[in-house]
């Protein structure tokens, strides 16, 4: 499963991205969730697929589906000010995305 949000942000600036993750245990030690912040905006998944992330913040750790997890990263904006958040999950068990923020550092 995939999800895709579209922003527009002030270039050159910094920004955080965060989000909360449950990974529900019993799975695989691969098992995980990634969100990404992609430089543009796409209208086919395939292109947002294609492009190359300006960070990934994948989960770290399996707790279960009730113990939520918080990360953060930072990232520069680019300078057309077009990002987009691009959530994924690969897992062989209930995997759980929510909060996710993008708001400046400043």
């Amino acid at each position: 499963r995939f999800a895709y949000q579209a922003h527009t942000i002030s270039p050159g600036r910094d920004y955080f991205i965060e989000y909360s993750y449950a990974v529900k245990t019993g799975g695989l030690d691969t098992d995980r969730v990634v969100v990404a912040i992609l430089p543009g905006h796409y209208s086919e998944g395939q292109d947002a697929l294609a492009a190359t992330p300006i960070v990934e913040v994948p989960s770290t750790a399996i707790l279960d589906q009730g113990n939520f997890t918080l990360v953060k990263a930072r990232i520069t904006a680019p300078e057309s000010g077009l990002v987009s958040i691009w959530m994924y999950g690969v897992s062989t068990k209930d995997a759980y995305i929510d909060n996710v923020k993008l708001y400046s550092a400043d």
